[in-house]
């Protein structure tokens, strides 16, 4: 009889504690890391395969992303087929493709190569305050988590979630429990000076893991009596590695937050599971990588199973769990309204107006994101953000579009420099002060300084109107001044100063984003006299110019600098006439068309520059050849005249992975090149005899400055050249 009782009591007592795991509340902490979070995927594979049940979860940064989705519904497989998919080179950027750029911002990007704007405001000049902005980021997180639009409480997710961020204002740790999922996540990954913050409400947020990486404290606080933790934090560098500011910057933050990091897993308990993924120095930053990492994160699960296991639940409480967590049934609801939120009343007309087209709609997110990607490619706002939301029983678009934190007044760079270590030397530098929203209908007043080889200043009032801001008008003022050498062969025997002074107007149409026409009438004032050298047959002028012109932009390029695929083609024509003011009559014609051909990593250009006068005397016709692959040898603006015929072949290739992160991109090239000018400084006429040929050697390299080329060019008749050049290989417009 005793031992029935003895054997009774023990399976009682197993029984009861079952049920006391069964009763457990089961939180999963997931650290940040950057792309070492990925690690996440493959502990998450291990728990499910071993049927342990997630009750809460809290994550910080990338443990966020993963985290939410997790929360969300999605199953780690789902997850690792989604980071696999995605095309980190471009999330992690800002712009749309160039492709889809306006033809405005398509000439600047051309033309401000360094990619980088200050602003002034409320009396200080001011900077942009990440790298990235975050705009494709959250495009791709809302696609994601479309399922969850109508979650505002994150307890009302499949498994309840927390995500963390910071507030830089308060130096406060921000838990986010409710609300935007997308807009939690966004910020928790906020890392200081590549991401930018993100405003919400009163709160400045970057990512959580200066302050909470491995969130303990609100997973217990979410009511979580047994943890697993997942640490992917990089170490600590050692000694040997801190040799640059940079770095020892980084080692301070760094060991600031790995102080409270300690303290956070030295809270964890007998009970509780810490599982530390060995990533040794793998990147943060190295997102194209990231899937690497997920097999690690699977050993180290794997590496304390036998601790894992009092996790475990029973067949009927793990299916109640699977049965739980899934993907929130989703269909697109109708669009009923579409608000807009800015501090921009242009903005709001307009963002409202394009998105008009949705209401009455099933949600098309691709069409959504289109639109957005069109708004955001004008280059006024820092992002543009949406979400869906119900109200009163009507499902719509919430839109918020936040101006630029540096605007909106905001000033642009641009340097070229070259040089044939033989005395002859050329830059330019350019700044773009531009004025934005000077009126309700987004005018826009730009001031243009330029020095060296071109100098002066100008004035441009633009000013966009019509459905989507297709049509513009343009007013310009400006007075420049160059110096144009004259050759003997290969000496130069004499410079030439020009000076000229114009206003025009002009009205416009963007076709679409790749094709822009306009009309307008030029009027100014050439003076050429000559500046130092022999005297010869070229006249000192005093003439004024009108015209009436006509222009054909279109450009498909897919990168500025060293593009992979597209054409650009600039045409222009202007009829000076007497009439209008002109000193001469004369009929202008000018196109510069460039092509890429690309078969693998192997890239050639293609180009052509024709100009053509019926009328030399009228000095503003005059088109130049001369620098790198415009005629590689001779000195930039090294040949002028009213009428050129040029053509070239340049071929580029990448060294390294074209694909890899933050990296810097080297190529090398070579061109080949054939031009001849007649009318004015060589030959009379066309003479295909006298077309001088050319060619070129190249490396060059994206730097944090611009596009930076080392070359040397050779041309048929004796003129050679090394080039020290930041610039372009398509070459400015007229």
């Amino acid at each position: 009889m005793l031992e029935i009782l003895v054997i009774a009591f023990f399976v009682v007592g197993v029984a009861v504690e079952r049920d006391s795991w069964a009763a457990d509340c089961i939180g999963l902490v997931l650290g940040g890391g950057g792309a070492r979070g990925a690690a996440h995927i493959g502990v998450l594979k291990v728990l499910e395969r071993e049927h342990i049940p997630i009750c809460k979860i809290a994550g910080t940064s990338m443990g966020a992303i993963i985290g939410g989705m997790y929360a969300s519904g999605y199953s780690p497989e789902d997850i690792e087929r989604i980071l696999g998919e995605i095309d980190w080179k471009d999330v992690l950027g800002d712009d749309p493709p160039r492709e889809k750029l306006s033809m405005r911002r398509k000439n600047q990007d051309l033309e401000f190569l360094l990619g980088y704007e200050i602003g002034y405001r409320n009396g200080r000049i001011t900077a942009p305050q990440g790298l990235i902005q975050g705009q494709k980021l959250l495009v791709l997180l809302r696609e994601i988590l479309a399922s969850t639009w109508k979650i505002d409480n994150f307890d009302d997710l499949p498994i309840p979630f927390r995500a963390v961020a910071a507030d830089l204002v308060s130096g406060q740790p921000v838990v986010w429990s409710q609300g935007d999922l997308v807009l939690a996540i966004r910020s928790s990954m906020s890392v200081p000076g590549a991401f930018a913050p993100l405003t919400v409400d009163d709160y400045l947020l970057v990512d959580g893991g200066i302050y909470d990486n491995d969130p303990v404290d609100v997973a217990r606080a979410m009511g979580a009596n047994r943890l697993i933790v997942v640490d992917v934090g990089t170490p600590i560098m050692k000694r040997e590695d801190l040799t640059t500011p940079v770095a020892i910057l980084n080692q301070v933050v760094s060991t600031l937050s790995q102080d409270r990091i300690n303290r956070e897993l030295a809270s964890l308990g007998p009970r509780d599971v810490l599982i530390s993924p060995e990533l040794g120095d793998f990147s943060a930053a190295a997102f194209d990588k990231a899937a690497t990492v997920i097999p690690i994160g699977e050993r180290a699960a794997e590496k304390v199973l036998d601790r894992l296991q009092p996790f475990k639940a029973d067949a009927r409480t793990y299916a109640e769990f699977t049965a739980r967590h899934r993907l929130i049934a989703f269909t697109p609801p109708v669009v009923r309204f579409v608000k807009v939120d800015s501090a921009n009343a242009g903005a709001v007309r307009l963002l409202e107006r394009e998105m008009r087209v949705l209401v009455g709609k099933p949600l098309d997110a691709t069409q959504v994101d289109r639109l957005i990607e069109a708004a955001y490619g004008s280059g006024r706002y820092q992002t543009i953000r949406y979400r869906v939301v119900d109200r009163d029983g009507e499902a719509g678009l919430e839109i918020t579009a936040v101006d630029k934190p540096w605007g909106p007044n905001v000033a642009e760079f641009g340097f070229q420099l070259s040089s044939d270590f033989s005395g002859n030397n050329d830059y330019q530098i350019k700044t773009d002060v531009t004025f934005q929203n000077v009126n309700d209908a987004g005018g826009e007043l730009r001031n243009r300084l330029r020095l060296g080889g071109v100098s002066g200043i100008e004035s441009e009032f633009y000013q966009p109107f019509g459905l989507g801001a297709r049509f513009f008008a343009t007013s310009q003022v400006g007075y420049a001044a160059e110096n144009i050498p004259r050759f003997d062969g290969t000496e130069q025997i004499a410079d030439y100063r020009l000076r000229r002074a114009g206003l025009r107007v002009g009205i416009g149409m963007y076709l679409s984003n790749n094709l822009a026409v306009a009309v307008g009438l030029k009027y100014g004032h050439d003076w050429l006299g000559r500046h130092i050298g022999a005297t010869d047959a070229i006249a000192d002028s005093d003439a004024a110019f009108g015209a009436a012109s006509a222009k054909v932009e279109y450009d498909t390029l897919d990168d500025a600098i060293f593009p992979a695929h597209g054409m650009r083609l600039d045409f222009n024509a202007d009829y000076y006439r007497d009439q209008l003011g002109s000193s001469a009559n004369a009929d202008s014609y000018k196109m510069v068309w460039d092509g890429v051909l690309s078969g693998g990593e192997n890239h050639f250009l293609l180009g052509t520059r024709l100009a053509s006068s019926t009328n030399s005397s009228v000095v503003e016709v005059n088109d130049a050849l001369g620098g790198f692959l415009n005629l590689s040898g001779y000195p930039e603006r090294g040949i002028v005249a009213p009428n050129v015929a040029f053509g070239r072949v340049v071929y580029y290739r990448q060294l390294g992975d074209p694909q890899a992160l933050f990296t810097v991109p080297v190529y090398f090239g070579a061109s080949v090149e054939g031009g001849h000018v007649w009318g004015q400084q060589q030959a009379t006429n066309l003479n295909l005899d006298a077309v001088v040929y050319a060619g070129s050697i190249f490396a060059g390299v994206k730097t944090p400055f611009g596009p930076l080329f080392l070359g040397y060019g050779q041309t048929s008749n004796g003129h050679s050249s090394v080039y020290l050049t930041f610039g372009t290989l398509i070459r400015p417009r007229f």
